[in-house]
């Protein structure tokens, strides 16, 4: 029993040394859309993923849209602020940015990218919001600018909330390495001590 155990774990870690390739192409406005095709174990298997998901309805009667928020919004409210204050707890913590800055700068020399495009514009409700998460998202957006076949481009908006994107590319890497990283990330003090005071 045990040597089956052990030889599965085997086959599992050499599968996972091997690695993957991604083609893809997504596009976000209204909902989300693209494709995705992933490659793995030498091009054996090969895996085509639609990207798409429907746009907000807007086609409710005033009526309706009236009730709906009558209905919801006290708790709609309560819960985006609550939302929001974990948000900015995590953010605050000048080790825990520290540690996400550490995270994508691993998983970016984990990854090898043939070619890589993105086209980012993010806002918040609260524009104060908006300004912590650019401090976190600012340092990242520096560190994938030096690489080479990749070009970023991000934008604030501070006039409200808002997520536009647009990325195509390719990547290859790991699984192996990237498990052993995430995980890393997530059992790491700093991380478990932001995820308990957003918890709060």
């Amino acid at each position: 029993m045990y040597l089956l155990l052990i030889t599965l774990l085997g086959v599992l870690l050499c599968m996972l040394a091997v690695p993957v390739v991604i083609d893809f192409s997504v596009r976000k406005d209204a909902a989300f859309s693209g494709t995705m095709e992933i490659h793995w174990l030498f091009g054996l298997i090969r895996v085509a993923v639609p990207i798409e998901t429907a746009p907000r309805s807007a086609t409710k009667t005033p009526s309706a849209i009236s009730q709906t928020h009558k209905a919801r919004r006290v708790p709609d409210r309560k819960s985006r602020l609550r939302e929001r204050g974990s948000l900015t707890k995590a953010l605050g913590s000048r080790h825990f940015r520290y540690r996400v800055y550490r995270l994508a700068r691993t998983l970016l020399h984990a990854v090898q990218v043939s070619r890589f495009l993105l086209r980012l514009e993010l806002g918040l409700d609260d524009p104060a919001d908006t300004g912590r998460l650019w401090a976190l998202l600012g340092p990242v957006a520096g560190v994938l600018g030096t690489l080479r076949r990749v070009t970023v481009r991000l934008a604030p908006n501070f006039t409200g909330a808002i997520f536009t994107l647009e990325s195509r590319g390719q990547v290859r890497f790991m699984p192996l390495q990237l498990v052993y990283v995430i995980v890393g990330f997530l059992l790491s003090p700093v991380t478990l001590r932001a995820i308990f005071n957003m918890g709060r």
